[in-house]
């Protein structure tokens, strides 16, 4: 088995349509743990997607878009008014700012949106990257355990790819074939692979029934796929400390919120692990994009 400590990364988003494609194709593949391409295979990925209805994961792209105001008609030679962008103001999940004096509306919204209203000609207004005045998202790659990432999972607003141990097989895991857990805040056990229990006489006893029970979680995982059980199957005996990869993203006012209840604790106390782990992606968005939330 392996036990680590829990960490964040952010994922971000490249510019284009491409960085589009690999942002999706990053977070869907997250689901089964298969191998990030990116690329034409990045695109193969999205369009696959969209042609099956798994049109969720297309979420994770962030779609900016810098629209004119007005327009001006050759034919007639006049000024019109330009309304393209106001579809997006009545989208629950869109954004758009306007700013009369530069003739611009700033939209933010995502690939799915563009996807399911047939909206793909709006992308010839893509932004190379955002700008002061798009409203901004941010994608987080957490590596949890279960009972953590359920907390999380309770921001209905985001988006959410996770790791799931219905598909996965952790026999045949790239990381030495083995079961991975999440230390917990309060055990003092060691990062690393064990090949055996920990022996009682080495930790306190909490951390020692802790690391026993992750050992013989394992243990009975993979017992039970021995006997062709399938992984949805085995993941019964897994315990809540079991390692999940959860990527979240959101807008700028939806993370304000999850770090008031996850690292504020704005409505009560939060979780140690969930404050200790928010507040290390608070840091990371403050470090990275200046981000204050």
């Amino acid at each position: 088995m392996r036990l680590i400590k829990p960490y964040v990364e952010i994922i971000q988003q490249g510019p284009e349509l491409q960085g589009i494609y690999n942002q999706i194709e990053s977070a869907g593949r997250t689901c089964y743990k298969s191998e990030v391409k990116g690329g034409e295979s990045a695109k193969t990925f999205v369009n696959n997607l969209i042609m099956n209805g798994h049109t969720a994961m297309l979420e994770f792209g962030t779609v900016y878009l810098t629209f004119p105001i007005t327009l001006y008609d050759y034919k007639s030679k006049v000024v019109k008014e330009y309304h393209g962008a106001l579809k997006y103001k009545n989208n629950p999940y869109s954004k758009i700012f306007i700013v009369e004096q530069d003739n611009k509306a700033y939209v933010t919204t995502n690939f799915r949106v563009i996807a399911e209203n047939k909206w793909e000609d709006d992308l010839k207004y893509l932004s190379y990257e955002p700008t002061e005045f798009h409203y901004k998202r941010y994608t987080a790659k957490f590596v949890i355990s279960i009972g953590i990432g359920r907390e999380f999972l309770r921001h209905r607003k985001f988006s959410f790819a996770n790791e799931s141990t219905r598909f996965i097989n952790y026999s045949k895991d790239r990381v030495g074939n083995q079961c991975t857990f999440i230390i917990p805040s309060w055990s003092e056990v060691k990062e690393g692979e064990y090949s055996s229990p920990l022996k009682v006489n080495e930790v306190e006893d909490k951390t020692y029934i802790f690391g026993y029970q992750c050992f013989m979680a394992e243990k009975f995982y993979m017992d039970l796929l021995s006997v062709e059980a399938k992984p949805q199957q085995a993941r019964e005996v897994l315990p809540l400390c079991t390692k999940s990869e959860l990527c979240m993203c959101g807008f700028e006012d939806d993370w304000r919120h999850f770090f008031d209840l996850r690292m504020r604790g704005t409505t009560g106390k939060p979780h140690p692990d969930a404050q200790y782990i928010a507040a290390e992606w608070w840091r990371l968005l403050k470090e990275k994009f200046g981000a204050e939330l």
